[in-house]
C-alpha cells in the first residue's frame, strides 16, 4: 500500500493509499547465526489515490529499488522470527496519472528520479517460506516544482518469500 505525504503545501483533497506491485530478489549474507546482511533488488510501484466528488486520480510511479538491510534472526536458522532495517536507494523508471478514464504518462522532468529511503520489517520464517510486514520511508522528496512543498513516498506492505 503506497501513499505520498505532503509537507509545506495545501491540498484540498485527502491523499489515500493505493495498492501496488512489489517483486523482488533477496540475497542473505550470514555474518553470525543471528545476523544477516541482506541486499534486495525490487521492482516496486508507489504513488497515491485522490478522490473528489466527480472523479478519482491515481498516481503510479514505477521504481527499481535496492535496500541493503541488517536482519536480526531470533530462533533457529530455518525457523525464526526476524526484524530488519536499513537504507534503500530507488530509481523511478516511469509513471502515469489516471484521471477517471484518461491516462497519461508523467513528465519525468517534474519528478526526482533518485530516491533515498529506509526500510523497517518484521516477520516469521518457517523452513523455505517467510512472511513479513514492512514499512518504507522515503527520505528525499519526489517532485521538482520550484515551491517549498515537499512530497515523500511512504509504504506499508506484506510479503511472502520463498527461500532457495
Amino acid at each position: 500500500m503506497a501513499k505520498q505525504e505532503v509537507q509545506n503545501g495545501n491540498l484540498n483533497e485527502s491523499i489515500k493509499s493505493r495498492a501496488g506491485l512489489d517483486l523482488g530478489l533477496v540475497f542473505g549474507i550470514p555474518v553470525t547465526s543471528s545476523l544477516t546482511i541482506q541486499p534486495e533488488l525490487h521492482f516496486l510501484q508507489k504513488g497515491y489515490k485522490l478522490e473528489d466528488l466527480s472523479d478519482e486520480t491515481i498516481s503510479t510511479l514505477n521504481y527499481i529499488e535496492l535496500p541493503v538491510t541488517l536482519k536480526l534472526n531470533f530462533g533457529e536458522n530455518t525457523t525464526n522470527v526476524f526484524v530488519q532495517f536499513g537504507p534503500s536507494i530507488g530509481y523511478m523508471i516511469d509513471g502515469s496519472l489516471k484521471y477517471g478514464d484518461i491516462k497519461e504518462d508523467i513528465v519525468s522532468s517534474d519528478y526526482e528520479r533518485l530516491e533515498l529511503g529506509g526500510l523497517l520489517s518484521a516477520g516469521v520464517r518457517l523452513g523455505k517460506l517467510a512472511v513479513d510486514v514492512r514499512y518504507l520511508l522515503g527520505i528525499t522528496g519526489t517532485i521538482k516544482d520550484g515551491s517549498d512543498r515537499k512530497i515523500y513516498n511512504r509504504g506499508l506492505g506484506a510479503g511472502v518469500s520463498l527461500y532457495f
